[in-house]
């Protein structure tokens, strides 16, 4: 994803941004119906490897979506 340089940040910056509790889209791409599929999430960031964790209820198909994701938190949203 491009981000212009004024955006940019470091990834101890990234990392202090995500501590706290934030909200976010996980954007996947529907096989079947040729569409992408987003869905407002809560996530916690876990240090050591660095990764975000949610979870996606079983009703919503989602989470039956393989290959590529994209991940968007909302920057007023971190601390």
């Amino acid at each position: 994803m491009y981000v212009a340089e004024r955006y940019r940040m470091s990834d101890d910056e990234a990392r202090r941004r995500l501590t706290g509790p934030c909200v976010g889209n996980l954007i996947t791409f529907d096989p079947v119906a040729r569409r992408p599929v987003a869905t407002f999430l809560p996530w916690a960031f876990v240090p050591d490897p660095d990764r975000l964790v949610s979870h996606v209820g079983r009703v919503n198909g989602q989470w039956r979506h393989s290959g590529p994701a994209l991940i968007v938190i909302d920057g007023l949203q971190g601390p």
